[in-house]
């Protein structure tokens, strides 16, 4: 979920970026512009600039000295602003278990202290909360991840040539509900309901349904009305004619019923289904009012938002014991190596901090956010066969 504040918060944050960077000196002003090729690699920032480069997949700045940091200190400025927000908002309730999760959302963080002898140790508190700015994005690129090595897997058993690839919106109109049912809760509530019933119609399950993921999305309008519906990439046995019909004979929350042809390729399918409970306020309106966020907060609160039926079940699960697998066989590349200067005060920082220092050309800062992003994604399994090698050294 992406929790913005009002477009004058976001300029004036946009503002300070650009003022932290451009208080960085000469540097940072010829890193911007500078040709592709004159810059001094040695910089920090060109270092990280490249370091990012070498991660980010997909199309890539033309030149390669355009300064990302102040896109990735705006980033990470966000992400800890919805995550202060979530908090605070859920502290304004009375029950425990809401409070209890403000505190996780809170703590929520990726930490690296620097110690005077010049060690390092990482600390690292998930809260794998739903609307977690930090969380729900790391959830997304796993479920993404995990759709697209599905949906290959599929094409090869039930190839588009022969079966139909259907994406289904499915919506609720407020008329066909008890006016207690109209608030977000009893709308996610009632959404759930039929979408157990739609998946176990006879002529879906046995006829029509081979196999789908589905997931349920919440927008808010302007007037603060929840927009509650869900999504279903469906693999089809039958036409897409026959698969209408059944659809809009079944389904009884609401008339507006859009059936399309999925298409594999590309990533924007995937990305579409993989997106958290609220991805839709990223493109539509803000969620502005702060009892909207906690009514979504306590309307999904052990509800299940997405699942899968049939092959795409079976292929989602191997999909996962792929990815475990592939992360205990993978490569481990050696640690970044420590820097020959040490220019940054003994504490505990954030990636956001790291980012700051960077800026303002600390090797240490960049070795540090180095240490913590590899430690994040090869620590444990980097130590564990380290003590592997002593104990068979011994």
């Amino acid at each position: 979920m992406k929790l913005r504040r009002p477009s004058s918060h976001r300029q004036q944050n946009h503002r300070r970026n650009v003022d932290l960077v451009n208080e960085q000196g000469p540097a940072a002003k010829s890193l911007r512009k500078a040709k592709p090729g004159t810059s001094d690699r040695c910089s920090p920032l060109v270092s990280y600039n490249l370091w990012r480069s070498s991660q980010t997949m997909g199309r890539q700045s033309s030149n390669p000295n355009t300064p990302t940091i102040i896109k990735d200190i705006g980033k990470q400025a966000e992400i800890r602003g919805e995550q202060r927000r979530l908090a605070r908002v859920l502290r304004t309730a009375d029950e425990e278990w809401l409070l209890k999760q403000a505190d996780r959302v809170e703590n929520c963080r990726r930490l690296i202290r620097l110690k005077a002898n010049g060690a390092v140790d990482v600390l690292q508190r998930t809260c794998d909360h739903k609307l977690c700015g930090y969380c729900s994005r790391r959830q997304a690129r796993t479920r993404a991840e995990d759709l697209s090595h599905a949906l290959c897997n599929i094409e090869a058993h039930y190839p588009s040539s022969k079966h139909f690839y259907a994406f289904i919106t499915l919506t609720i109109d407020d008329r066909r509900l008890q006016r207690h049912e109209r608030n977000v809760e009893g709308k996610i509530k009632a959404i759930r309901r039929e979408m157990t019933r739609f998946l176990n119609q006879r002529s879906m399950k046995n006829e029509i349904n081979i196999g789908c993921y589905y997931k349920i999305e919440v927008t808010f309008s302007k007037t603060n009305r929840a927009n509650v519906h869900a999504h279903v990439m469906m693999v089809c046995a039958g036409t897409r004619t026959r698969l209408e019909q059944e659809v809009k004979r079944i389904w009884s929350l609401g008339s507006i019923i859009q059936v399309k042809k999925f298409r594999l390729n590309g990533n924007k399918g995937v990305l579409e289904l993989s997106h958290g409970i609220a991805s839709y306020l990223q493109k539509g309106f803000d969620i502005d009012k702060d009892e909207n966020i906690l009514a979504l907060v306590k309307a999904i609160h052990n509800v299940k938002l997405q699942g899968s039926t049939g092959c795409m079940r079976a292929f989602l699960k191997e999909a996962r014991l792929y990815r475990e697998e592939k992360s205990q066989a993978r490569e481990i590349p050696p640690p970044p190596r420590d820097p020959e200067i040490r220019d940054l005060a003994p504490g505990t920082y954030d990636k956001g901090k790291l980012l700051v220092m960077i800026g303002k050309e600390s090797v240490t800062a960049l070795w540090m956010l180095k240490t913590l992003e590899y430690r994040v994604r090869f620590g444990r399994q980097f130590e564990e066969r380290l003590e592997l090698g002593s104990l068979q050294q011994e």
